[in-house]
């Protein structure tokens, strides 16, 4: 019916758990060990990435003030090379199509005409712009105040 006592002593002691030696295997170390060290490299790391993701968009945010620029002064001199004599019609095309994002007081439009505005001939579109809120961002300190995006397009009138 039943096994002797001394056989199921034998049977225990044979499924007995080897005792882990003094020095065991990283993998089979505490959890609590290897949260405090992902802790402490998070600590060390974390203002690295922060400065380099602050950066980033830094830089990003410049990139994207350069691009709404040459892209105003290519709209303003579609207008132009149509309507050659109309200043305050080309210094709207350009206020028109700069985004909200720059601040419509800081630009500055100058067209510059080789001889008359007639049919044929050259004109330069230029347009200046005094990028100053970047100084208010952590690396704002290493642009020049104000940081000047130009962007200029020579063209032919076509009326």
């Amino acid at each position: 019916m039943g096994a002797s006592p001394n056989a199921v002593m034998e049977l225990r002691s044979s499924t007995k758990k080897p005792q882990a030696s003094a020095r065991t295997h990283w993998l089979l170390r505490s959890p609590r060990g290897r949260r405090a060290q992902s802790l402490a490299e998070l600590v060390f790391l974390l203002p690295v990435l922060l400065v380099l993701v602050t950066a980033v968009l830094h830089y990003g945010l410049l990139y994207y003030v350069i691009l709404d620029v040459h892209s105003a002064v290519s709209s303003a001199a579609t207008y132009a090379a149509y309507h050659p004599t109309d200043d305050s019609g080309i210094q709207g095309a350009v206020r028109k199509s700069l985004s909200p994002v720059i601040a419509q007081g800081d630009v500055t439009v100058a067209l510059f005409s080789y001889g008359s505005r007639k049919f044929g001939k050259l004109l330069t579109l230029r347009v200046d712009y005094d990028v100053s809120f970047l100084r208010s961002f952590p690396f704002g300190a290493f642009f020049p105040a104000p940081t000047r995006v130009s962007s200029r397009l020579t063209f032919t009138i076509l009326s």
